[in-house]
């Protein structure tokens, strides 16, 4: 809508016990921003600082 391209991507490839195990972290790439769905489907919106700070905001949200 805005114009701008987006990665519509899977970072983990299996299943991750953690946020911060996605290829992103390793890789030293930010994981921020990050939208996912909540158990009813709706989007949350993080703006985060790092891997660890969404993981902890993700489980406080209820998504993990």
């Amino acid at each position: 809508m805005s114009g701008l391209p987006t990665v519509d991507g899977d970072g983990m490839g299996r299943a991750f016990p953690m946020v911060h195990h996605v290829s992103w972290f390793m890789k030293g790439l930010p994981c921020s921003p990050a939208v996912m769905a909540d158990v009813d489907g709706l989007p949350q919106f993080f703006e985060v600082k790092d891997c660890h700070d969404l993981e902890v905001k993700m489980r406080d949200a209820g998504i993990l």
